[in-house]
């Protein structure tokens, strides 16, 4: 009878102390805890500041989406009760939107701020990069692989319809 009491002490005891480790997980709010970015969106220049810009992010793994308000005369933005996280983000402005290479760290209950310099020849670089292989093909690297296979087809077509001549001991 002894040792039947003390086993339920021992499991109740157990259980007690399991709960007591995963309590702090149980009843912590991190999984609703919300961080603020702010920032600031400049010209190519650095210094001139971007009226009317919005900035929008998404977060990485799980694709929620924020947008900004509009960028005030000073070029200052805000976004408010963002989930912590790795974002992508995007700019878009009355002429063009222009993405933004590096990810955006938020943690929770803190306030996460970026200054952006929007440059406009990043963007024709990304156009570029889109062509993909029909921007190789008119590099002067691709029209050179393009002039070199034609002329190794040719070569190679005119070799296999050559008639050959029969061998005789005869012909000169």
């Amino acid at each position: 009878m002894f040792n039947t009491l003390r086993s339920k002490y021992v499991a109740i005891g157990l259980v007690f102390s399991l709960f007591l480790f995963f309590s702090p997980h149980l009843f912590s709010d991190s999984a609703n805890a919300q961080g603020k970015l702010i920032g600031n969106i400049f010209q190519n220049d650095g210094t001139t500041p971007v009226e009317g810009a919005v900035l929008k992010i998404r977060n990485v793994s799980t694709g929620l989406y924020y947008e900004s308000s509009s960028s005030d005369e000073n070029g200052h933005f805000t976004v408010v009760r963002v989930y912590e996280g790795l974002y992508v983000a995007g700019i878009t402005t009355d002429r063009e939107d222009f993405n933004i290479e590096n990810l955006i760290g938020i943690k929770a209950n803190e306030t996460a701020e970026i200054s952006i310099a929007l440059d406009p020849a990043q963007e024709e670089k990304e156009k570029k990069k889109k062509k993909g292989l029909i921007g190789f093909f008119l590099s002067p690297a691709g029209i050179a692989v393009i002039v070199a296979s034609t002329v190794a087809i040719v070569y190679g077509v005119v070799k296999l319809t050559e008639k050959e001549e029969e061998a005789s001991p005869f012909k000169k």
